[in-house]
């Protein structure tokens, strides 16, 4: 395996496990049942890019690309409601 695969496999585990961390900082999960909740929204996306990466790296299978394009997106799209969800309410807190 070459440096740049080991690097995307990293990159690709990394990115699961910055997801697992900051969802749970955020969201504070309780229980079982409330951790699962986050899966949909938050670690759903991430973990499709963490086994992209490892089929695209070690297997070298051309459907660990289509998943890592798939998940980025997923990722990417993700950003912008998120980002303009928090100055709406920021902007909302500032008025009372």
């Amino acid at each position: 395996m070459t440096a740049l695969r080991k690097f995307e496999l990293i990159c690709g585990i990394t990115t699961f496990l910055l997801a697992t961390v900051v969802s749970c900082t955020l969201a504070l999960p309780r229980s079982v049942l409330e951790f699962l909740s986050l899966l949909p929204f938050y670690l759903g996306p991430s973990l499709l890019v963490a086994l992209a990466s490892y089929f695209h790296a070690v297997r070298r299978k051309t459907s660990g690309l289509v998943m890592l394009l798939v998940g980025g997106s997923i990722l990417t799209i993700m950003i912008y409601p998120l980002t303009l969800g928090g100055f709406y309410l920021y902007g909302h807190w500032g008025a009372c």
